[in-house]
């Protein structure tokens, strides 16, 4: 039984690598595409409002906590860079 648990936890760990990061790592992905502006309102919430480095387009993301207004970025992030490197199917 403990050589099972072992080998599910060793897993885990090298899983749990891939999708989890710590929220520097992915502030500094998200600043190599945008420049961020961090602004708080009086009812304590957070606004994080980014701007592209190279068509000046803006998004912003809204939030009581930096943990989750850091994932909704990186999130947004990775999906225009995915955006951005999907080509159109060739039409023949």
């Amino acid at each position: 039984m403990t050589v099972i648990f072992r080998r599910l936890n060793a897993r885990f760990q090298r899983e749990k690598s891939r999708f989890f990061m710590r929220n520097t790592t992915k502030l500094k992905a998200i600043l190599q595409h945008y420049h961020a502006d961090f602004s708080m309102e009086d009812q304590e919430t957070f606004i994080l409002t980014l701007f592209h480095k190279t068509d000046g387009s803006s998004q912003e993301f809204r939030g009581t906590a930096y943990t989750s207004l850091i994932g909704k970025a990186f999130s947004y992030c990775n999906k225009q860079q995915k955006a951005a490197t999907t080509k159109p199917a060739k039409k023949d």
